[in-house]
């Protein structure tokens, strides 16, 4: 059963108070000693600590959550109730004396329960709401570094990868990590990732073998239909060729990346890559074919070494923009007088 969006919102704001609080009695011990105007700085938490104990009251009333939580909310509201009892006796009175003796060792314990609570909360608050904190206005198959946006709402490296292995466990989380690169990517419903990844694969291979059938029967009506099959076979095993690249480059990420051994989801992950580069298949295709350059192994080897073919050629291309853009610049500089 997933957690009301109450029960998060309240650990979320328990995480931001944790946060302030934190922030400050890091302040407040400097080279392990307790700075002289502790007393009035403590001052700022007090309202930090009526918020905290509001919400130690709403997570009271609230019931049963998600199994996924490992902190519940009965567990955050002891801890919110000890660490309260704690910041309340260094609050200073009206005539500056405290009730408790504080010393550098107090700041200490408050700071490491400060951590605790701020992690648990925070860890929480990011995994339940990860759709709407990070994916919900970003499009399907886009990817960008993982570390840059979660590290906006937790610091700790422990919290993100702990972060980074409930996205890649949980089904109902629409986004994939590579836990080497922390590149992550959006993912789409079900429904958009046959209209984004797949259709159009499928789409490419049926209008070349079309155009390849059509060009026999329409334009070439005098070849032999034993040619025709032969160059539909050739196409076949492009493809092939192609079909196995794919599932290598997804099973050797499965290696080192559970998330990413399903095969359909690193099509739909790397889409825009493998229909450019089943674009580029057809083309190379047609022109091999054009050529007489084309046998079972060849065209296997083609369909298998499609992202070299095409990244040649596309890196080539983009040298030749470098260099011109490098000669417009020359020609446009200014003339010495």
């Amino acid at each position: 059963m997933s957690p009301s969006a109450d029960v998060i919102r309240s650990i979320g704001l328990v995480y931001l108070e944790t946060s302030s609080i934190y922030t400050l009695l890091n302040s407040l011990l400097k080279d392990g000693k307790v700075v002289a105007n502790w007393k009035e700085e403590m001052l700022k938490i007090k309202d930090d600590i009526e918020r905290l104990k509001t919400l130690r009251n709403e997570l009271k009333s609230m019931g049963t959550v998600s199994a996924n939580i490992e902190l519940k909310p009965a567990e955050i509201v002891n801890y919110i109730t000890d660490l309260e009892r704690a910041l309340n006796e260094a609050l200073p009175d009206a005539e500056g004396k405290v009730k408790i003796k504080i010393d550098a060792a107090w700041f200490q314990n408050r700071i490491q329960e400060l951590k605790r609570l701020r992690s648990e909360t925070g860890r929480i608050y990011v995994v339940e709401r990860f759709d709407q904190l990070f994916l919900e206005d970003v499009k399907p198959g886009w990817s960008f570094r993982f570390d840059a946006w979660v590290g906006r709402y937790l610091d700790d490296k422990e919290d993100i990868d702990y972060v980074m292995e409930q996205v890649n466990h949980r089904n109902s989380i629409n986004a994939l990590i590579d836990e080497n690169s922390r590149v992550m990517y959006s993912l789409g419903s079900r429904r958009r990732r046959w209209v984004g990844s797949y259709l159009p694969l499928m789409g490419l291979f049926a209008g070349g073998l079309l155009g390849l059938v059509f060009d026999g029967l329409f334009f070439h009506f005098l070849q032999s239909s034993a040619i025709l099959l032969n160059q539909v076979g050739f196409y076949i095993l492009t493809w092939g060729g192609f079909g196995v690249h794919i599932a290598k480059k997804a099973l050797e990420q499965g290696s080192e990346n559970a998330a990413i051994g399903d095969i359909p989801l690193w099509m739909h992950v790397k889409a825009a890559s493998f229909i450019t580069l089943g674009a580029g298949l057809v083309g190379s295709f047609y022109m091999l074919l054009s050529q007489n350059q084309l046998n079972p192994f060849a065209a296997f080897t083609l369909g298998y070494s499609a992202d070299s073919l095409v990244s040649r050629f596309t890196g080539h291309y983009s040298s030749k923009i470098e260099k011109t853009t490098e000669e417009m610049k020359k020609l446009m500089a200014p003339k010495p007088a």
